[in-house]
């Protein structure tokens, strides 16, 4: 079957609703593909939209816009926009460029209730054995397995010590120690409802919090459960640390430090 020639007809349709119409819903109307439409409006000399190219490069370079947000305003879309700055040599790479406020919060929208690709998937038993087979025999280099056993300042990723106070005193062996003894001494039970954990390790709370005691001994150590841990927490927000006094001390008859007589009714405060 040969082509089909256009009628003075199609092409008049074409010019009067090229502008309302998309080529999809042209091509649907005269029976011909989008391809097709698209190829006659380049013949016939038509254009949906004439882009200031100057005014994209301006608003991209100067007014730090992103190629979305100066599509937007042209009505037209991103990659549109992305080609036209390509054509005139524009690097178009974010590396070292900050996002805008807006579109940060676009970004974080787009991706509330989206699934990871693997969520609920399982590569094949090939993948896995080619996947095996490629690191056989392979071994990090002593220079690598330096550079991530050195901590602190020596580390080749250090920044200048930047890591919350909370995350260096639990990450550390010795927190883990101290944890396992108190676990050990309250029988790996919560002190509040009494609930045993068997398997699982429970949260070592801080009776007076870390931030203001930094106390880490037996008598400032107590093991909840995880409910009673962020209720005890969502308490102490609440009401201040005056909670902490009448429901540890007179409940449990805990032996505190001079800490307790000093403590502020401030309600920001770090806690494990």
């Amino acid at each position: 079957m040969g082509k089909r020639t256009w009628t003075k007809e199609e092409e008049n349709f074409v010019r009067e609703k090229y502008l309302v119409m998309g080529n999809k819903e042209i091509g649907k109307k005269l029976e011909r593909s989008r391809g097709s439409i698209g190829i006659k409006l380049f013949r016939l000399k038509l254009k949906r939209y004439i882009l200031d190219e100057k005014k994209i490069i301006e608003q991209f370079t100067k007014e730090k816009k992103t190629t979305s947000e100066i599509a937007k305003q042209f009505n037209v879309s991103g990659v549109t926009i992305l080609n036209r700055l390509k054509k005139n040599n524009i690097n178009t790479s974010r590396k070292g460029k900050e996002f805008s406020k807006e579109h940060i919060k676009n970004i974080s929208l787009s991706h509330i209730g989206s699934k990871g690709y693997w969520l609920g998937k399982k590569r094949s038993l090939e993948d896995v054995e080619k996947f095996r087979k490629s690191h056989l025999g392979k071994k990090q280099s002593e220079e690598l397995i330096l550079k991530r056993i050195k901590k602190g300042k020596e580390h080749y990723n250090w920044q200048g010590g930047i890591t919350p106070l909370t995350r260096r005193r639990t990450k550390g062996t010795f927190w883990k120690r101290i944890a396992d003894e108190i676990r050990i001494r309250d029988n790996n039970t919560c002190r509040i409802c009494l609930l045993k954990g068997n398997k699982t390790k429970l949260p070592v709370h801080h009776i007076i919090p870390f931030k203001i005691s930094q106390d880490n001994s037996p008598k400032n150590l107590i093991t909840l459960c995880q409910s009673c841990h962020m209720k005890f927490e969502n308490k102490i927000k609440e009401e201040g640390y005056k909670y902490l006094q009448i429901l540890i001390a007179d409940k449990y008859n805990y032996v505190y430090h001079n800490h307790i007589t000093n403590l502020k009714e401030e309600k920001n405060y770090e806690t494990f």
